[in-house]
Order: structure tokens, then C-alpha cells, then sequence
């Protein structure tokens, strides 16, 4: 029983030592906020990312962000602000490592589409119920798969928790 209680405990110290050897530590904390440049209200939702990669984050409902990088990721890197309807802005992520937090006005970035029309045909429930029961198996798998899916890390704003509000100094 005590060699098998021993054995348990080096198998879970290994597999402890092991996670913790392969984690990346995130050496660097971008902190900011981003802002409507007319009107100075927060952008909540605007994307925080890496040019042309997938590292990025996305602000809170007051326009503030973190983004927590490591080393290897920093040398030639271009930090990219982005948010739907607004023009993006870029930035190399050493300038914005030397200055904290940060503060980005996006200016608004209008586009007009051309007219769309829609017609409505009339359709009966019956067959539309019908034709989806029907396209069953052709829209939706049937079989086991692998997918593939994101996480987000929360640390915290700065030094400070999330319940505390971004003050611009």
C-alpha cells in the first residue's frame, strides 16, 4: 500500500512539474484605453491584437484593455486597434510598452453600401418545416468531430482587479 501510495505521489509530481514547464509566461502587460475620437466615449468591444496574428484581446464595456505578451513575441511586432465603423490605428508594440497606459481615439470610418432589395415570397410553415427536417442530415454532423475552441484570461486591469475604474492620468 505504501509503494503504491508513493508511486501515486511521484506520478502527480511529475505531471505538476511537467504543466508547469511547458506554461509560457507572460512577461509584458499592455494596459489602455480606447476612445471615440469626436466624442470621447469609451469604445467597449474594440479589438487589441497583434498584426497578422492571433494574440489580442478585446476592451471591457469602458473602452479599457490588457494584453499580456511574451518576450519572443515583441521584437518587430505592430500592435493593431480596431472596432467596427472606425478607422484602424496601429502602433509598434515597443513604443507601446513605454508608454502606459495607453490611449487610443479612433476616428469613425463611414462607408456606404449600395441598395439592397429584399422581396418576401409567401411560403406555407408547412413546407418550410418540412424542408428543414429534410436538410437535417446535410447541415448538421452526424458524426463524432473535433473543434476548435478560444479562452480569455482575466488578470485583472493593471495591477489592480477589474472592479476597479481605468483612470487616465
Amino acid at each position: 500500500m505504501k509503494r503504491e501510495l508513493l508511486g501515486l505521489t511521484i506520478l502527480f509530481a511529475l505531471i505538476y512539474s511537467m504543466n508547469a514547464l511547458c506554461q509560457i509566461k507572460d512577461d509584458y502587460a499592455i494596459v489602455g484605453r480606447v476612445i471615440d475620437e469626436a466624442t470621447g466615449a469609451p469604445l467597449p468591444f474594440a479589438t487589441v491584437s497583434l498584426k497578422d496574428k492571433s494574440d489580442g484581446t478585446v476592451t471591457n464595456p469602458d473602452g479599457e484593455f490588457n494584453l499580456f505578451l511574451s518576450e519572443y513575441k515583441l521584437h518587430e511586432d505592430t500592435l493593431v486597434v480596431s472596432h467596427i465603423g472606425y478607422a484602424n490605428t496601429y502602433m509598434p508594440v515597443k513604443e507601446a510598452l513605454n508608454t502606459a497606459p495607453l490611449l487610443f481615439s479612433l476616428s469613425e470610418n463611414v462607408l456606404e453600401l449600395e441598395e439592397v432589395q429584399v422581396q418576401v415570397e409567401r411560403l406555407d410553415p408547412k413546407q418550410i418545416m418540412q424542408s428543414s427536417y429534410d436538410a437535417l442530415g446535410s447541415n448538421h454532423n452526424t458524426q463524432p468531430f473535433i473543434s476548435k475552441a478560444f479562452f480569455s484570461k482575466h488578470r485583472g486591469f493593471g495591477s489592480r482587479t477589474t472592479s476597479e475604474p481605468f483612470r487616465q492620468k
